[in-house]
């Protein structure tokens, strides 16, 4: 977001967090030791602006769903793998048979890396609803012992 302007909504975050991972990890396969950044979203810091758990809810579950496409796109590179076959017996078929394969694996690779980030995401954003709710808890324990709710 340029200086200035207000954060996306979470869906725009969410659409601008998982770019940024991908072109982080296309970098880092390419210049080995690149430090990948976490949390690009759009609020202020570089993180998600969040008022409530319910919006901490639906953060989840959006990733929960981006987690789900990334899983369900695994299995379908892992069955379009297996249906690899040369089309005829001569060299080039099976060179080209075995091109094939190594594409999709590496595409396979790549879906593993985004199937752990998105893993790891949810994990922290499972850990801050915990912890943002704790701290409501507490909070309100604190105000009726003081008498203000």
């Amino acid at each position: 977001m340029p200086d200035g302007q207000p954060p996306g909504n979470v869906e725009h975050q969410l659409d601008v967090e998982v770019t940024v991972a991908q072109v982080h990890e296309a970098v880092a396969k390419v210049l080995p030791g690149t430090q990948t950044p976490f949390a690009a979203g759009g609020g202020g810091g570089g993180q998600y602006q969040l008022a409530s758990v319910a919006e901490l809810d639906a953060l989840i579950a959006q990733w929960q769903v981006i987690h789900d496409k990334i899983d369900s796109t695994g299995q379908k590179l892992r069955q379009a793998r297996d249906l690899i076959e040369p089309p005829a017996a001569d060299e080039m078929s099976r060179k080209e048979a075995q091109a094939t394969v190594h594409s999709l694996n590496q595409a396979r690779d790549h879906n593993v890396a985004m199937r752990k980030y998105a893993t790891a995401y949810i994990d922290k954003l499972v850990a801050a609803r915990q912890a943002y709710e704790n701290t409501e808890q507490h909070n309100a324990a604190a105000l009726r012992l003081t008498g203000g709710g």
